[in-house]
């Protein structure tokens, strides 16, 4: 018997230490949309994407922006393979979030990415999330994403 919680206790400590990575990402709330560069902190990435040209907002001014997404595939150069839908697309407004489920996703092969899209340019800004995470999260104000994303 004291073999096996000796056994237990081993794996229970080396279990335990396996840790997932924690992050917080803060898209700028404003870019220069004739010089999207300028002042951009290094751990991002831009790249022009016509696809997120698209949405349009009528109450922001060019350069604000216009939400977050968390995509699937690679960063460089920046192939996204689809838009993962957060887990809570339908009750994230009530929950005050939007939750993507990162554990157990077939994603190993490829990064996961926070991308800012802004009103008024097919620029995008790219960051690459750390696997393994648990999940992330965004919260919303006034029925809007903020510029934070939470990963644990």
């Amino acid at each position: 018997m004291k073999k096996i919680k000796f056994s237990l206790s081993v794996l229970i400590t080396i279990f335990s230490s396996f840790s997932f990575a924690s992050a917080d990402f803060s898209c700028p709330t404003h870019i220069d949309v004739l010089k999207p560069l300028a002042n951009l902190s290094t751990e991002w990435v831009a790249y022009n994407n016509p696809l997120y040209t698209a949405s349009k907002s009528n109450i922001l001014k060019n350069g604000d922006l216009l939400g977050i997404d968390l995509n699937v595939g690679t960063r460089e150069p920046f192939e996204p393979l689809g838009g993962m839908i957060p887990n809570n697309d339908s009750t994230g407004f009530e929950d005050g979030f939007w939750l993507w489920l990162l554990e157990g996703q077939q994603i190993s092969n490829w990064e996961v990415n926070i991308v800012c899209n802004f009103q008024g340019t097919d620029v995008v800004l790219i960051n690459t999330v750390k696997i393994p995470v648990k999940e992330c999260k965004n919260p919303i104000k006034n029925r809007k994403s903020t510029n934070l994303i939470k990963c644990k």
